[in-house]
């Protein structure tokens, strides 16, 4: 067979579709700057100034990083931060441990399990805390009930009062609503 050579594209022809290039790219970078970018921007002007409710704005450069750097609840703070961040991994492994077992090919009814992975990330958030705060609920809440009537506990636990708890079921609600999304994202790498 025999080729035939094309001609080489025309410097007129390169500018052309470089212009279409960016005429494509324009909203995209619209959207960037203005809904992105700019707040972030105006974020970090205004934290470097002192905003009161009504009134000017006084400028104090870097003293509100080194007043909350030195507050008693800065290291507390960090510790939560890191906590409700760490709960990604948790995410990760529920979610890939799902993705792998709905992966393979002698699970029946896979549409099904499916459906039931992806039901607390369908879920209205507001929802998902009624039903949270429900089940978590120290005098109706099923969690409770279970927890003295095997006798885990001798007294009910007010789940949300408590620091040490309070932050623990925060992060546990925050990955039991949103493991799905990882979910889906590994079982569509499949």
């Amino acid at each position: 067979a025999q080729f035939s050579r094309q001609p080489a594209p025309s410097r007129s022809a390169i500018a052309e579709e470089r212009w279409l290039i960016v005429l494509f790219l324009l909203p995209t970078t619209a959207f960037m700057v203005l809904l992105l970018w700019l707040p972030l921007i105006q974020g970090i002007w205004m934290s470097l100034h002192y905003w009161p409710f009504m009134g000017e704005p006084k400028w104090r450069g870097l003293q509100n990083y080194t007043d909350f750097m030195a507050a008693d609840y800065f290291g507390t703070s960090i510790r939560v931060t890191l906590i409700y961040s760490l709960s990604t991994l948790f995410q990760l492994v529920i979610a890939l441990a799902a993705a792998l077992t709905l992966s393979q090919p002698f699970l029946p009814l896979k549409p099904l399990w499916r459906g039931v992975m992806v039901i607390s990330y369908a879920m209205p958030p507001v929802v998902v805390g009624a039903i949270w705060l429900f089940l978590l609920d120290p005098t109706l809440g099923m969690i409770t009930h279970y927890l003295l009537a095997f006798g885990i506990v001798d007294a009910p636990i007010y789940w949300f009062s408590d620091d040490l708890w309070a932050k623990w079921m925060i992060t546990l609600v925050a990955s039991w609503t949103f493991w799905p999304f990882m979910f889906l994202s590994i079982l569509s790498a499949i």
